[in-house]
Parts: C-alpha cells; sequence; structure tokens
C-alpha cells in the first residue's frame, strides 16, 4: 500500500526529520548582537540569568544574562559569546574553546584554562581574568574608571589594554 504524499509531509514535520542535516548551526553574525559580544557566528542562545549554564564541545552559544548578569556560565570545548550589562559575572572558558566576552557592567570575573582561547573586554572596568593551564588570553579595559587585573598561571599567557594594573603575564 501506498502512502499518500500529504501524510508522509505531515509525518516529516511532526518528525523534524525532511531530508536535510543543516541545523543552522552556521547563523548569521552581526556588527552589534542583543546577547553577545558583537553578535554572535549563530548557534544556540543559552539562558544563564538564573543560575550557571553549559555550552559543550563544538557547540556555538551566546550565554543570556539577562538583566541580573550570569551566575556562572561555562563554554567547555565551544565558541562562546557573552554580553554582561549587569555586571559581576562569572563567565568561565575552558578545554580548548574559544571565547569572546563582554562586561560593560564591570566587575566581571573571567577564568581561561585548559588551551583556551579568550577575547575578552571589560569597559565598566574593575574586572579579574585569571589565565591558566596553556591558554592564550586578552583583556580591553580600555575607558574602565576602575583597573581591570590579569594573571597567569600553568604556562597561560595574558594582556591587558586600558585600564590595568598589570599589562602582561606569562
Amino acid at each position: 500500500m501506498r502512502t499518500p504524499i500529504p501524510i508522509l509531509v505531515l509525518a516529516c514535520v511532526l518528525l523534524g526529520s525532511c531530508g536535510s542535516s543543516d541545523d543552522g548551526a552556521a547563523g548569521t553574525g552581526g556588527a552589534s548582537g542583543t546577547g553577545g559580544a558583537g553578535g554572535s557566528a549563530g548557534g544556540k542562545s543559552v539562558d544563564c540569568s538564573t543560575g550557571p549554564c553549559q555550552c559543550g564541545p563544538g557547540e556555538v552559544c551566546t550565554f543570556d544574562c539577562g538583566s541580573s548578569g550570569c551566575t556562572l556560565g561555562e563554554c567547555l570545548g565551544g565558541t562562546c559569546a557573552a554580553k554582561c550589562t549587569a555586571g559581576s559575572c562569572g563567565l568561565d572558558c575552558g578545554n580548548g574553546a574559544k571565547c569572546e566576552f563582554d562586561c560593560p557592567g564591570g566587575k566581571c570575573n573571567f577564568d581561561c584554562d585548559v588551551a583556551a582561547d579568550c577575547k575578552h573586554t571589560c569597559s565598566g572596568g574593575g574586572c579579574q581574568l585569571t589565565c591558566d593551564a596553556d591558554s592564550s588570553c586578552s583583556l580591553d579595559c580600555t575607558g574602565a574608571n576602575t583597573a581591570c587585573d590579569i594573571s597567569c598561571e600553568n604556562g597561560g599567557k595574558a594582556t591587558c589594554t586600558g585600564n590595568c594594573t598589570t599589562k602582561s603575564c606569562g
């Protein structure tokens, strides 16, 4: 017995398997983004405003810190962006991840470890960046009223531009 085409189309839609393997991960970039640091390369938005959140290996994520900030956003092997407008966010990047975190609210705590590539900004000032375990890090605190601080451990290398207590380490 042959299944009529409209039933196949309905089954395709309901099961979400319509013959395409493209999951849309490439997305579209932008000069500015509502949840990310200068837009993102697509991927998924991850709500970090109500508690800890993660982005796993190979994923492309933008952490949504909402109006209250991110308690702890962890990018573990993915490609991540975040914008912490409220300030005082905890944002981690590790396991070979690539991260761009922006903290216009200031007083963010950035942790970059296990061969991660971190490029963060903190125009709000008072941010701290720990660059650990063979990671490559940069922190831009241009325009910040309160100095930012960087530290390096276990082969991490970091630079800081703008208002910084230390310009480089590692």
